[in-house]
């Protein structure tokens, strides 16, 4: 009688992987502009659904943040983690994947400091830190031109409160999505100074202290509504560029 060959070895089972974290889905996706949502896709082509219930957008963006993970995960194993850059710190790795999050996930915008010391798993102190090295590279030609622009959106809506004052200085509460708004804010105010000296602009300051709310005096809304100014500093500040690795 013949022999019978020996069938094919099936191998180990090979593990199953695992879920991301739910909580770590959840801050992501909802730090996503939602000015840039609309441009979300998933791989498959679907579309994000603008029109759609706030659950379905929510599930939509839970999955968009968890196929860009994977992507994101498979580039920096087969780029960073298979001896191709062999001397690679725990720091160098946090900055590329603060970088890879703001690329491909944010669009170049940050949520505060305790969202990402979630998403990090670290102290808020230590992902401030994270965050500061991120600015100090990348600030320039990503993230302050994107903010400008949010600025803009955000000062075109309808404020929280039309008009109140400070230190006896008339001006309006807008609802900001990040802490960071202020100090941007008040980095384009910077600005405006130099190009309007003989005025004093007042600082944007948190109203009565809450960091979802913002001040600013009406003068420098309305330097920063005339269509003029909005062109010098979108000129000054375009979007794109390269960035020295």
């Amino acid at each position: 009688m013949a022999k019978q060959p020996n069938p094919p070895s099936q191998g180990a089972v090979l593990p199953s992987i695992p879920d991301y974290l739910s909580p770590v889905l959840t801050l992501l996706a909802a730090a996503i502009p939602r000015e840039v949502r609309p441009n979300c896709l998933l791989e498959d082509g679907t579309q994000f659904p603008v029109n759609g219930k706030d659950e379905i957008q929510q599930a939509f963006l839970l999955t968009f943040v968890r196929e860009k993970l994977d992507r994101v995960a498979r580039y920096e194993y087969r780029h960073w983690l298979n001896g191709r850059m062999p001397f690679v710190s725990p720091r160098q790795l946090q900055l590329w994947r603060l970088r890879q999050f703001a690329e491909f996930i944010l669009d170049w915008d940050l949520p505060d400091d305790e969202v990402l010391a979630v998403v990090f798993n670290l102290t808020s102190r230590q992902a401030g830190s994270l965050v500061s090295d991120f600015y100090a590279k990348f600030r320039k030609l990503y993230v302050f031109p994107r903010i400008l622009r949010r600025l803009f959106a955000l000062l075109d809506d309808k404020p929280q409160i039309p008009q109140t004052q400070y230190q006896g200085v008339i001006g309006r509460v807008y609802k900001i999505p990040s802490k960071r708004y202020l100090e941007e804010m008040n980095a384009v105010i910077n600005d405006l100074r130099e190009s309007h000296r003989r005025e004093i602009l007042v600082s944007a300051v948190f109203f009565r202290r809450n960091q979802q709310l913002m001040w600013l005096a009406e003068r420098v809304i309305e330097i920063m509504s005339d269509k003029t100014t909005r062109d010098i500093l979108t000129q000054l500040y375009p979007i794109g560029g390269e960035v020295d690795e």
